[in-house]
């Protein structure tokens, strides 16, 4: 097994955000987090264990049955404070792209960029989606039908269930 020069300081990621708030971590294994420009240990990660994996499975079944309920404007609202809130950061974002992954300025520029950007081009699809699409059968309502129409969040739960 291939050694790792500690540098001071070395960070601790210990914790995970999952339900709206960070919570410190059940796991017991820890990694280096160690820069590939100089092989030096820049952090130690607690990986999450199964009782935190199961924590953020039913945290995100929760959140995406409220979030399914969600209007169009919200879902946009909020990939613009996504974006907003990445290129607030964009410096710190390069550094950390740059020191973590050793790549090079330009490369983590660009990488850094382009996460953020994805968002604005996300709220611009959504803008023109909708989020009620009709299908299938177009004739009169018959029992049990709702003349063909079947709203995002019935053909969600249907894909939960199939």
């Amino acid at each position: 097994m291939k050694t790792h020069e500690t540098t001071t300081p070395v960070r601790a990621f210990d914790r995970a955000y999952v339900n709206g708030q960070f919570v410190t971590l059940h796991g017991t294994q820890v990694v280096d987090l160690v820069n590939p420009t100089d092989n030096k240990v820049i952090g130690k990660v607690t990986m999450a264990g199964e009782i935190d994996t199961r924590k953020a499975i039913g945290a995100a079944k929760v959140a995406f049955n409220a979030f399914s309920q969600s209007s169009k404007e919200y879902r946009m609202e909020l990939l613009q404070r996504l974006h907003e809130a990445v290129a607030k950061r964009m410096d710190q974002l390069v550094e950390a792209t740059v020191v973590e992954y050793g790549a090079p300025q330009d490369r983590a520029k660009g990488s850094n960029n382009l996460a953020a950007n994805i968002f604005l081009h996300f709220r611009k699809v959504l803008e023109d989606f909708d989020l009620v699409r009709t299908v299938g059968f177009q004739g009169r309502a018959g029992a049990g039908r709702r003349g063909g129409h079947i709203y995002a969040m019935e053909f969600e739960r249907r894909l939960d269930r199939d």
